[in-house]
């Protein structure tokens, strides 16, 4: 036997309505993290540089330097796994990073990982017609681990400030221009023009080695070339060149990577970086460089 079903009619009154103070409250809380999210993208942009990005594919990306310094302004730290190393049948790798990066009572489990077979490590030999891509034993394993580092820090700091997948037209308003930054391409056709010596890392090492030399030789082009060519000297111990000098070359901007990464960690290790000393920031209006925002109580002492 069917039993009847009454329906009860439900005014219209009795429905949420916008001046509910439950979804008052939920909507002044949404508006402040949009404001939070977009004063932390101001400075992120204020505490980085040119250098510290890279135009990867038409799309700005932040390079582990930046992340770092963006780190220490707002207190982040980090615990990174040792990297796990996976091999495959037909000779390309891969590493992958495990970080877990907190911030005050937050922690994320983020993942950075970095494949041989990325159009970013491929090296070529010949060119034109000619031009063919080397077998992935002519990759530089250092090369693949230092970037599946850099992409788990990165990862880690851009998610956990809710700061991925920024715009050039955001990150130029913030005073770094698009053509200033190294670049990087690859994929499909591009991957036809990739050439090592475009890469973001390259440039950034070529940039360093000029610093190191100016740092100890200031102005002195002599002395920076000898010093180039005394340090890219070797004496081969296998093969049919074993036991003779090699003499190095003065124009290190010629050198394959591996030998400008060596290179450049001889320099550093003469004439350290000199290290950064991070800006600092108010404690309650989250301004940097002793500005503050309007009514911050701090800014009203400095009057």
């Amino acid at each position: 036997m069917n039993k009847e079903v009454e329906v009860i009619p439900v005014s219209d009154d009795s429905l949420p309505v916008i001046t509910n103070d439950g979804l008052l409250a939920l909507a002044d809380k949404a508006e402040k993290q949009i404001d939070a999210i977009r004063k932390i993208k101001s400075i992120v942009l204020k505490v980085t540089n040119n250098q510290d990005w890279v135009d990867q594919n038409g799309k700005p990306y932040l390079q582990a330097s930046g992340g770092e310094k963006v780190a220490r302004v707002f207190g982040i730290s980090w615990r990174i796994d040792a990297p796990v190393f996976a091999q495959e049948p037909d000779g390309h790798f891969q590493y992958t990073y495990k970080g877990f990066f907190s911030l005050g009572g937050a922690t994320i489990e983020v993942i950075g990982t970095r494949s041989s077979k990325d159009g970013f490590f491929k090296r070529y030999t010949g060119s034109g017609e000619n031009r063919v891509a080397l077998p992935p034993s002519e990759i530089d394993k250092g090369d693949v681990e230092k970037a599946a580092y850099t992409n788990c820090i990165g990862n880690g700091i851009t998610r956990l400030l809710g700061i991925r997948n920024l715009t050039w037209e955001e990150v130029e308003a913030g005073g770094i221009k698009r053509g200033s930054t190294g670049t990087v391409r690859y994929g499909s056709k591009a991957e036809q023009d990739v050439h090592s010596d475009v890469s973001a890392q390259r440039q950034g090492h070529l940039k360093r080695v000029q610093e190191a030399l100016v740092r100890l030789y200031g102005t002195d082009k002599k002395k920076m070339a000898d010093k180039v060519i005394e340090l890219t000297t070797w004496t081969p111990t296998k093969g049919e060149h074993a036991g003779k000098e090699i003499k190095g070359i003065a124009d290190y901007s010629k050198l394959k990577d591996t030998s400008l990464s060596i290179l450049l960690s001889k320099l550093e290790k003469e004439s350290p970086q000199p290290k950064e000393t991070p800006p600092e920031m108010c404690s309650e209006c989250r301004e940097i460089n002793g500005e503050h925002r309007e009514g911050c109580p701090n800014g009203e002492k400095n009057e």
